[in-house]
């Protein structure tokens, strides 16, 4: 049986993360696994405590949260990897990147299978310790940060939308992502002049959204990679024009969806590198966690099956 360390966010899903934790702590002992329980006490400090269990040699380290937490986690298990020897040979990172869904959208677990809603076999899933191998994204900038991504990259439109999901306090759900796509809709729809290059090919256009997906949904409730693989080595891309606010509308119900490629002014694709490049300010997020809302050039690589997690 694998030994996990369970990193808990006590603020995830609008405060969902404390109420947890003693159900977490009572499943893992009921299914006799052996495990330890630490939570996070600031933004980006689960990347730590992940790389340090990799280092002390947890089998599984699992983030008791949502998408922005299992990203924390997996930062910190690639970043206790970079430079090892299995590293550098292509092989997927030390740890196994485990999930407790309670956050808002949970997209990747869903993705996986894991249990939504369910943290008591959420647990189970955990301590059977069944893992697969899928891809990773990496992010990098123009001023050199690098940050990596299990489920989604975007730039435009919906990195602005999580921005305005931030300030949703009080709401619950994928309620939370629509009500900040309608917010978002009357503040934020003038797209900036964006060069996007892929495949060999470059396109400038006034770019609404640019979204790079491993899995196939994103916002809770958006399918917008529907036919994404996560270990085939590429990422599915969607690009939109920008559109009038009434557009936008006409738009939504096809990303929620997954039709949006049987529209115009949406072009979709697959790639294992896409450059995104701006002179004007761009909003940038990885798995649902701002990174940049001032970003210039992103850099994005797919790394074939470089992660191990617990589906």
């Amino acid at each position: 049986m694998p030994t996990i360390k369970v990193i808990l966010n006590p603020v995830s899903g609008r405060g969902a993360g404390q109420r947890t934790a003693e159900v977490v702590r009572h499943s893992l002992t009921e299914a006799k696994a052996t495990f330890e329980i630490v939570e996070t006490t600031e933004q980006r400090s689960a990347v730590a405590q992940a790389a340090q269990a990799v280092r002390e040699g947890w089998d599984i380290i699992a983030a008791v949260g949502g998408d922005g937490s299992a990203n924390e986690v997996l930062n910190g298990i690639i970043e206790a990897s970079l430079g090892t020897p299995a590293w550098e040979a292509g092989e997927p990172a030390a740890g196994a990147l485990g999930f407790v869904p309670i956050g808002t959208g949970n997209d990747f677990a869903w993705c996986l299978g894991v249990p939504i809603g369910d943290v008591a076999a959420a647990c189970r899933v955990l301590a059977a310790g069944k893992t697969r191998v899928v891809d990773v994204g990496r992010v990098e900038d123009e001023l050199g940060n690098v940050r990596y991504f299990c489920n989604n990259f975007g730039a435009g439109f919906d990195a602005a939308t999580t921005v305005e999901s931030y300030k949703l306090r009080y709401l619950r759900g994928s309620l939370v992502f629509l009500v900040a796509v309608l917010k978002t809709i009357f503040l934020y729809y003038k797209a900036p002049l964006v060069t996007v290059r892929y495949n060999g090919q470059e396109k400038e256009l006034p770019l609404l959204m640019a979204s790079v997906a491993n899995g196939r949904r994103t916002g809770g409730m958006f399918m917008i990679a529907p036919q994404a693989v996560q270990d085939d080595g590429l990422l599915d891309l969607s690009l939109a024009r920008q559109v009038s606010r009434l557009g936008i509308f006409r738009l939504l119900p096809h990303f929620i969806r997954g039709t949006h490629a049987t529209q115009p002014m949406v072009t979709v694709g697959r790639t294992a590198h896409i450059v995104v490049a701006s002179e004007q300010d761009l909003p940038v997020h990885v798995d649902g966690e701002i990174m940049r809302t001032d970003a210039h050039r992103l850099e994005v690589s797919a790394l074939p099956r470089r992660l191990r997690v617990v589906c």
